[in-house]
């Protein structure tokens, strides 16, 4: 008992206090996917939606392989910067950490997630740049921030017209903690608007809108959750045991929000409504399994760094951390 409690004091102090080990780990385990990613030929799998700009990304990548992996891992390391940033300036925790940014590379490099010629990719950037723009609603500039998150979000449904649903993000996360919010609704929906004004004069002063407008009236939800999935046992398990886990999770930290400020409780409530756009994105987007279950992968590295965060030893955590881990990365290679 005396020498469980010992590796459990050791494995919580380099973990949880050490930022310095955090780092490490962040850089091992961004060595390992980009070895992954530079010497595999995997990621060049299009897991695409079917709209004709995520067809056109994944042409223009292909083409340009060595540029085109430089780029995206730019954009990861930028993605995982701006993800600590968001769960430091939202004070979750009492403690800075950088563990949002370890549990997302777990789940990327355990699970085999990464695979940056699909939608999910852009999914995941956006789904990050939301958290940070509304992490902070007593921002006099929060308007531009309100209009920024509707632009983006009309830019990312050119490639998953799933994304849309991320509007109820910004729309209930505005009731939940804005005063001015039938003024906030309007802007986000105005900021959606003008991606497509802009897609449609640009078609128009090129000449093919009746091309771009034929693609769009062809395009169908092909569900492929619900039509062609075929679940293993292992699989069908892994499911079961992450949706237990997560509704326990969820159910944990809002019974431990219940007694703190209520700045704090907003901030949680928030995310849970991004968790529940994000659910209702995985039931309808045409990306396949087990690309679309990566939406998830953001909210969950919140909700796991905060879970993990405390300064009592707990045995019972420590298995359901690892038991929903592993089902995670069962679920992402379809075991």
């Amino acid at each position: 008992m005396l020498l469980l409690r010992f590796k459990n004091d050791i494995m919580f102090y380099l973990i949880q206090k050490n930022k310095s080990f955090q780092l490490v780990l962040i850089i091992g385990l961004l060595g390992v996917l980009g070895f992954q990613f530079f010497t595999s030929t995997e990621w060049i799998t299009n897991a695409g939606s079917g709209l004709p700009y995520a067809t056109s990304l994944h042409q223009l990548l292909v083409g340009y392989k060595l540029l085109s992996q430089s780029i995206v891992l730019a954009l990861l390391i930028v993605q995982l910067i701006l993800l600590s940033r968001f769960f430091m300036n939202s004070n979750f925790i009492e403690s800075r950490t950088f563990l949002p940014a370890v549990w997302l590379l777990i789940f990327f490099v355990g699970g085999n997630f990464f695979l940056p010629l699909s939608p999910s990719f852009i999914i995941n950037f956006l789904i990050v740049l939301l958290l940070l723009l509304h992490s902070d609603y007593s921002d006099s500039n929060i308007k531009n921030k309100v209009l920024l998150s509707g632009i983006l979000i009309g830019v990312a449904s050119l490639y998953d017209i799933s994304a849309l649903l991320l509007i109820l993000y910004v729309i209930f996360s505005a009731v939940v903690n804005r005063y001015n919010k039938f003024r906030d609704i309007i802007i986000v929906f105005v900021g959606l608007l003008i991606p497509y004004i802009y897609l449609i004069a640009y078609h128009y002063f090129i000449g093919d809108l009746a091309d771009l407008l034929d693609t769009y009236a062809q395009f169908r939800f092909s569900f492929p959750l619900f039509v062609s999935l075929r679940l293993s046992y292992w699989s069908i398990a892994a499911i079961s045991i992450f949706v237990v886990s997560i509704i326990y999770i969820i159910i944990r930290l809002k019974l431990l929000f219940d007694n703190k400020l209520i700045v704090a409780r907003k901030k949680l409530l928030s995310l849970n409504l991004l968790f529940i756009s994000v659910l209702f994105m995985f039931f309808t987007t045409n990306v396949t399994f087990p690309q679309s279950f990566s939406y998830f992968l953001v909210p969950l590295s919140v909700f796991f760094s905060i879970y993990v965060e405390s300064k009592r030893i707990s045995v019972v955590r420590e298995i359901l951390i690892t038991v929903i881990t592993l089902a995670i990365i069962a679920i992402g290679w379809q075991l």
